[in-house]
């Protein structure tokens, strides 16, 4: 009974009926509109307790077109995030990207690798960043090293002499590295505090 009803309401948010999915959409919006502000004034009070020039500096970074491109990537993939643990990780990587301390590339990059990764993802890395070659390959679920590597967050050793993966190597062995790509993620991501359930 719950599985058709399910599938009813499925069904019922098809284009084919365009009302309800827009009003659906407009849910969606106003729920990432509502975490991304939230994200953005926990994220501005946190900087400037600490410095008081902290808007000023991060207005002189960045020009508009800089300041709308993660907005514009992020906010998008964040309206449409499947769960919403994803959309809150990305309101808060979103509003954490908003700092004088990354440049425009910088910026570009990381706002890419987060939108490759899944809460779970992130956790991961978060659970890795300060640990050396050897407990990270002790340590990192399985699920994740793809994730991350596509990501660019983890680095796959290359040989010097061939200028290409380790293929001979054990899978465990090869994923050793959090990249600067990583290291910056996890910081886009510092305010960001997964639910229980997540």
């Amino acid at each position: 009974m719950a599985g058709k009803a399910l599938v009813k309401k499925g069904v019922d948010l098809l284009p084919n009926n365009s009302r309800r999915a827009d009003e659906a959409y407009t849910v969606m919006l106003q729920d990432m509109v509502l975490e991304v502000e939230s994200a953005f004034r926990a994220h501005l009070a946190y900087h400037e307790a600490r410095d008081t020039h902290f808007a000023e500096r991060l207005i002189a970074a960045m020009d508009e077109r800089e300041a709308r491109a993660p907005f514009y990537r992020l906010g998008t993939e964040d309206a449409q995030a499947t769960t919403k643990e994803r959309m809150r990780m990305l309101a808060h990587a979103l509003a954490n990207l908003y700092t004088p301390d990354l440049d425009a590339e910088r910026r570009s990059r990381v706002s890419r690798a987060i939108l490759a990764l899944e809460p779970s993802d992130a956790r991961a890395l978060r659970s890795i960043v300060d640990l050396s070659p050897d407990e990270i390959t002790r340590r990192l679920p399985g699920a994740a090293v793809e994730s991350l590597v596509a990501a660019g967050c983890l680095a796959v050793p290359y040989s010097s002499a061939l200028g290409s993966p380790l293929e001979e190597q054990e899978p465990v062995d090869r994923y050793t590295q959090v990249t600067v790509v990583g290291r910056d993620v996890v910081a886009a991501l510092a305010a960001w505090q997964p639910s229980p359930t997540a």
